[in-house]
């Protein structure tokens, strides 16, 4: 039963992971490519992002395992067999429940020690490497910006040379409901 279930329970890990994997990288693939980064800062960023994507998948991929375990014992009538060899359902749910227990201190770690630093890593390589390689094409057209009674309007606005074209400043009333 242990043997099974784990079996059931890796393969829906990697099929989830992957998924989740495949996911990010093309939600993210645009960045990384105008970033122009090494790969091996791509695969690092993956790699270390592993864990928090475990512990996060992890509650669902047990629960997966698990039915399709029951399912597979119920339809080769093993549950049956079980009954009749004279083992309490009550055993076998124990296990589940201790196995339970034994993932979720797992998913616990994963998430809260493993995932955390992982994902901070994965940020600090995307903030070091992708984010702020990928502003020195970047221009912004029609940008607006109100602060306190002063609304700003610039046609285009040239983040790495902090340089702006057509800037009109606007003195909005009290209320700042009305242009002055």
């Amino acid at each position: 039963l242990f043997r099974q279930t784990t079996y059931l329970l890796m393969l829906t890990l990697v099929v989830g992971s992957g998924v989740y994997l495949m996911t990010e990288l093309f939600d993210r693939m645009d960045n990384f490519m105008e970033s122009e980064i090494p790969f091996k800062y791509i695969l690092v960023y993956f790699v270390v992002k592993l864990p928090l994507i475990l512990g996060q998948i992890l509650p669902a991929a047990f629960l997966l395992s698990v039915i399709m375990q029951l399912c597979l014992m119920a339809g080769s009538r093993e549950l049956l067999a079980l009954q009749a060899g004279g083992v309490s359902l009550w055993r076998v749910t124990a296990f589940f429940i201790l196995y339970a227990v034994f993932w979720g201190a797992i998913q616990l770690g994963m998430s809260q020690n493993l995932g955390i630093a992982g994902n901070n890593y994965a940020k600090e390589i995307w903030n070091q490497h992708v984010s702020y390689s990928s502003y020195k094409h970047d221009f912004v057209r029609n940008f607006w910006l109100m602060e306190n009674n002063l609304m700003v309007y610039a046609r285009e606005v040239n983040i790495p040379n902090r340089a702006g074209s057509d800037i009109v400043c606007y003195q909005l009333s009290q209320d700042g409901l009305i242009v002055e």
